[in-house]
């Protein structure tokens, strides 16, 4: 698992080093002795802050990340970033949540490649060319009054006065038809009926009654919507998150959100609540896990399945 062929270089009076070995074999030992899906850990760059410890030197050197499934297990070093602070995303939570906070696009509903291809020519129409990969990264998670502030930032230009019913009557029929659930989302639900729930997202009540409706969702989400039309700051603020805690009287210690972008992933730290980035909608690039985890996210969930295994610590 974990190289230590540094060990027995490292030098006997580092101050780290005896206790940074004990715990990475108890470390090493829970590991091994449970199925887990997705581990990255990034050591302190230097713990027992000595100038040139061999062996501090040596455990900052990599990220190191595991894959695990019943069929195959796969073990990837990369380099680590130059960062002084301690990690650990693992598959165990740090508390039990009162409440599961959802967002709704790329959450509950896979709706965000649809929906950025649809911006991307509606901005393309006015001028500037804008492909599903910009619409991604520089508008996806925000509510629609911040999208078209973000819009003209990139456009350089006012936008026309017909522009927003223009992108509608083009993307409101097809979204209502097209968009499905994430894969294993109902099934995820059925299975942790116990938790309480709720959505707190940037899209409009409209959406999200008619997303809980179509998928048959209402059982377990009730009235328990909350949009960031309802606050004064959309995401990546903190507000329609401690909004929603607050609507379900509970603290937001005790809320763990899955979230999709590094506006919901950042708005939902800034709220003191466990955030899971959650990569399993279909509109997910190459890099975007790396992105919510920048974004200060705890955990890294690649499906449901995995986001069950966090919820039974395993």
């Amino acid at each position: 698992m974990l190289s230590s062929s540094h060990d027995s270089e490292a030098p006997s009076r580092c101050p780290a080093s005896r206790a940074g070995r004990t715990s990475i074999a108890k470390f090493r030992r829970r590991v091994r002795s449970r199925s887990f899906d997705i581990l990255l850990i990034r050591f302190s760059a230097n713990p027992c802050q000595r100038p040139r410890c061999q062996h501090c030197q040596s455990t900052s050197s990599a990220l190191v990340e595991e894959r695990s499934t019943e069929s195959q297990r796969a073990l990837q070093i990369v380099p680590a970033p130059q960062q002084t602070d301690f990690m650990v995303t693992s598959m165990a939570l740090r508390v039990v949540p009162e409440l599961i906070v959802f967002d709704c696009d790329g959450v509950v509903a896979d709706s965000e490649t649809l929906a950025n291809q649809l911006l991307a020519e509606s901005i393309s129409r006015i001028g500037r060319p804008t492909t599903l990969e910009d619409s991604i990264r520089l508008f996806m998670g925000k509510r629609w009054e911040d999208c078209k502030l973000a819009i003209i930032d990139w456009t350089g230009e006012p936008l026309p006065p017909s522009f927003e019913a223009d992108h509608r009557a083009l993307s409101r029929g097809r979204m209502r038809s097209e968009v499905g659930s994430v894969p294993g989302l109902e099934a995820f639900l059925m299975a942790h009926r116990s938790f309480r729930k709720c959505v707190a997202s940037s899209s409009e009540h409209t959406w999200l009654n008619h997303c809980v409706d179509k998928f048959g969702l209402r059982p377990h989400f009730g009235l328990s919507l909350f949009s960031a039309t309802e606050v004064a700051n959309g995401k990546p603020a903190p507000d329609v998150f401690l909004y929603a805690a607050r609507r379900m009287g509970v603290s937001p210690e005790a809320c763990l959100v899955l979230e999709d972008s590094p506006s919901g992933i950042t708005g939902a730290v800034a709220a003191g609540m466990t955030a899971v980035g959650f990569l399993g909608g279909s509109h997910v690039l190459d890099g975007h896990a790396e992105q919510l985890r920048l974004a200060g996210a705890h955990y890294l969930a690649r499906n449901f399945a995995e986001v069950a295994h966090l919820l039974a610590g395993r």
